[in-house]
């Protein structure tokens, strides 16, 4: 096989493994977005138990009006909401936990195949002897030809901030709102009819978690939307200068074609014996 023919292979080797790698990752990140979808459907399902239990409450209590209230009306229905709070306290603290657990495996995960697999990150040490350290040689070796440079302290940066923001902003996106202070809320408890002060009050406990859930989700989707774009976006380029490559070589042949028999024989023998430099170093890294 001669050297235009390897090198033309070679190419075509590393665009099939650059979209092998590529699609483990795309696969694992959709894979793992169901997960979390499953997760917080179940959150909802178990945190919607609570929500129905609270409005029951509420319910049973009389009507609250802040302005004709009484001391003692204002400290029952604070108790009931702060009942209320503790219950939900609870609950927010373990899927708070879980989905920071599952937003850092995601990430963990994005980063390490990005960098082992598609940076082709290596260990290698050019201080020690290279044949005891031939698959990471050959790692750095690959790295040259098929790295797609992808800026994973970016990725790691932006999924950072959302877990930091979640832990910040998650239970008091809910919390804040179950309180005589809080507009909404406090329209409901005046409500004077029993079964529409409990239905309203448990479509707004159950908004304000839905509301906290998506926001939380929309952040980790995006973010791992744009990873996977930032490495479509590379495979494409790759893809790319592969066909430049491609058309180069092309290109070469055909100007040797136009060479004399002299010239091309002495090409000929030039290909075979980098050819056979290539092919002997290959053969010492494997």
């Amino acid at each position: 096989m001669g050297l235009f023919s390897w090198i033309a292979e070679k190419i075509s080797d590393v665009a099939e493994w650059v979209v092998e790698k590529a699609t483990n990752v795309i696969d694992f990140v959709e894979d793992k977005i169901e997960d979390v979808v499953d997760f917080f459907n179940g959150g909802r399902t178990s945190l919607g138990q609570t929500s129905t239990a609270s409005a029951r409450e509420i319910s049973k209590a009389g009507a609250y009006d802040p302005e004709t209230a009484t001391i003692e009306e204002t400290k029952a229905i604070t108790k009931i909401l702060n009942d209320i709070k503790e219950e939900y306290k609870t609950k927010l603290k373990q899927y708070e936990e879980k989905s920071i657990e599952l937003s850092k495996e995601i990430k963990n995960k994005i980063v390490d195949m990005i960098e082992t697999e598609l940076n082709q990150k290596s260990n290698y040490d050019p201080s020690i002897n290279p044949f005891i350290q031939s698959e990471e040689l050959e790692k750095e070796i690959n790295k040259k030809f098929e790295g797609l440079g992808i800026n994973v302290g970016e990725i790691e940066t932006k999924f950072s901030d959302t877990i930091t923001n979640f832990k910040r902003t998650f239970s008091s996106e809910i919390l804040d709102h179950i309180a005589i202070g809080d507009t909404k809320c406090a329209e409901i408890l005046k409500l004077e009819n029993k079964k529409e002060r409990k239905d309203k009050i448990k479509n707004y406990l159950d908004e304000l978690v839905d509301n906290a859930l998506n926001n939380f989700c929309d952040s980790i989707d995006e973010i791992s939307t744009n990873s996977l774009n930032a490495i479509k976006r590379n495979i494409n380029r790759i893809k790319k200068n592969n066909e430049e490559s491609i058309e180069n070589i092309k290109k070469e042949i055909e100007e040797n074609m136009k060479l004399s028999e002299s010239e091309i024989e002495a090409k000929r023998k030039e290909y075979d014996r980098k050819e056979e430099i290539i092919n002997n170093f290959l053969e010492t890294i494997k």
